[in-house]
This record gives structure tokens, sequence and C-alpha cells, in this order.
């Protein structure tokens, strides 16, 4: 009488466990929404100081904007080709993008590129400087491991 009691409980049991399980398996999660890229919001946050601080009109803004996409669609099909071509892209780009600005606003535009220029050779240099010194580990790490290995031969030997 005991067992069958028992038994029935654990049927049901496993059936409510079973349910369950079935139950918050079919629950539907919210879909994610998609996050507009590092590079998204990086362009954005910089579309958007370059146009306080030039003082951009909503017409300059739009310039701005156009002459952007149009980088962008250039530089993905040159991004494969040679670096001379990027260069000369970017040109096109600043070129496209001061039209567009009073003289006042082109000197502003133009001290503000050397500043961003600046920080990015810098940022280069560094970036070369942790390379190089990356390739000096690897180098260390692979004397050492040919040193460990004529060590063991040696032992060996004896």
């Amino acid at each position: 009488m005991k067992i069958q009691i028992m038994f029935k409980s654990l049927a049901i049991a496993l059936v409510a466990l079973f349910t369950v399980a079935s139950l918050s398996a079919q629950s539907t999660k919210p879909t994610k929404t998609t996050k507009p890229t590092n590079t998204e919001t990086s362009e954005a946050k910089q579309d958007d100081e370059m146009a306080k601080e030039l003082k951009l009109t909503p017409s300059q803004k739009a310039e701005f904007k156009k002459a952007n996409e149009a980088y962008k669609t250039k530089m993905k099909s040159a991004r494969s080709e040679n670096k001379a071509e990027m260069e000369q892209l970017r040109a096109e780009r600043t070129r496209a993008q001061r039209t567009s600005l009073t003289p006042e606003q082109a000197k502003q535009y133009d001290e503000r590129m050397a500043k961003r220029e600046a920080k990015h050779k810098e940022h280069r240099e560094k970036k070369g400087e942790k390379k190089d010194k990356k390739k000096a580990q690897k180098a260390d790490k692979k004397e050492q491991k040919s040193e460990n290995k004529e060590i063991k031969k040696e032992l060996q030997k004896q």
C-alpha cells in the first residue's frame, strides 16, 4: 500500500517535472535589437562633435553626411586595394567636406584634422612599439624552449 502511494506520487512528480520543463522550453524570449557597431557610434559621435565645434548649419551637416556615406562605400571597395588609393579617397572626402564650409570653419576644420592626424600617428607608433615588444618576447620564448630541449637531451644522454 505504501509502495503504491510512493509510486503514484513519484509518477505525478515526474509528469509535473516534464510538463514544467516543456513549458519553459516553449517560452519565447524577446529578440535582441541590433545595436550599432562601435565604428558607427564612434563616427556619429565624431560627426556630432565636429558639427558643434564648427557650428555647422543643417545643410552643411547634410553635406558632411553625404560625403561620409560616399567615402564609406568607396573605402569598402578600395580596402582590398592599395593604400595610395585609400589616401586619395580620404583627400577627396576632405575636399568635399571643405567645399561646404566658410573660410573660418575651414580653418577650424584644418586644425581639427591636424590634431586628429597627430593622434593617429601617435597611436600607430605605440602600436608598432607593442608589436616589436611582442616579437621580442616571442623570440625570447623560442630561445628558452630551444635551450630547454638541449638541456633535456643532455640529461637523457647521462
